[in-house]
């Protein structure tokens, strides 16, 4: 069997005071040459400045090229990595986060043994100074992902998008993305795409330093500065967002698959989910307002100025001791 190419895509926004430690070990990755592309979404602060510096006189085996959005693309931007991809893989890689020098080897390797669409693996958590606080996952063996686990639980621990490995099927088949449907964690619907072709599979194996700091896009999808409730209601109301995307996807592919009698009972299942999250959401919301409170919106610079420290809610978990 002829090895695929694979595409290793570093996508960078706001991250001057991390990006040079990604990019130092996207090209320290071990095995066969890749095809590196490391993208800048219009970055306002010195992330490109960084990037430029850090690839400056490298002369290793991979391929290296740049680009800088000439505007910000948000969850777009990996259209555009779509476009610039050659290779028949894609590795996903964050500019705020630091790859093991083995990642994208052993997600090839996995893909191909596994003969699925997409990979995620485990991930060690750290501090902004790299300092390591425990595993992501910590306690899931590696196995494929089944949709039925997809549709009752949500998104889980080893689904981390800034792990996944992805063939070019899990964008193209289904038009790219859309911030438009779904501005910001598209996790969860990555991995329910790959389920409906071919599969995905989590790797217990950490790949990633994946980096907690204060300007996470996790940390941006809720209000976790204010009350219990306010935090449930913003999770609530993301759910709903996320099961609408996937409901979204399955129709597209539901439209060129038309044989696939299962899709419509999954199609049932998605339903009845989303309706259990929507009466959540709503039933939070409703108490909130109840007890006097009122939605409001604030500029991104503005809210995360706000945001207390510790609000964080994803904890590491630690490793068992033996």
């Amino acid at each position: 069997m002829s090895e695929p190419t694979v595409t290793l895509a570093l996508v960078c926004h706001r991250h001057e005071a991390f990006v040079a430690d990604a990019v130092r070990s996207v090209l320290a990755q071990e095995g066969p040459p890749l095809d590196i592309v490391i993208s800048d979404d219009a970055s306002p602060d010195n992330t490109w400045a960084e990037i430029e510096r850090a690839v400056d006189g490298y002369a290793g085996p991979h391929r290296v090229r740049l680009n800088r959005n000439a505007e910000n693309m948000g969850m777009n931007h990996y259209n555009r990595i779509l476009e610039l991809a050659e290779g028949d893989i894609i590795v996903i890689a964050h500019g705020d986060d630091v790859a093991l020098p083995n990642r994208a080897r052993r997600l090839v390797e996995t893909l191909q043994r596994e003969k699925v669409s997409l990979v995620t693996s485990e991930a060690f958590v750290v501090d902004a100074a790299r300092k390591r606080a425990g595993l992501m996952v910590g306690d899931i063996d590696s196995a494929r992902f089944e949709v039925e686990d997809l549709l009752r639980d949500g998104w889980q621990r080893n689904m981390l998008g800034a792990t996944m490995a992805w063939r070019r099927d899990v964008l193209a088949v289904f038009g790219g993305v859309e911030r438009a449907i779904l501005p910001a964690g598209y996790d969860l619907p990555m991995v329910f795409r790959a389920a409906l072709l071919d599969g995905a599979y989590f790797l217990a194996e950490p790949l990633l330093e994946w980096r907690r700091h204060d300007r996470n896009l996790s940390e941006q999808l809720v209000d976790r500065g204010g009350s219990e409730l306010v935090d449930l209601e913003g999770s609530a109301a993301h759910a709903v967002t996320v099961l609408m995307a996937m409901l979204y996807d399955l129709e597209k592919f539901r439209a060129i698959n038309p044989e696939r009698a299962d899709l419509i009972d999954m199609r049932t299942r998605l339903l009845r989910t989303l309706m259990k999250h929507l009466r959540n959401w709503i039933r939070r919301r409703n108490r909130l307002f109840i007890q006097g409170q009122r939605a409001t919106w604030l500029d991104l610079d503005a809210w995360l100025e706000r945001r207390p420290a510790g609000s964080r809610r994803i904890r590491a978990r630690k490793p068992v001791q033996g």
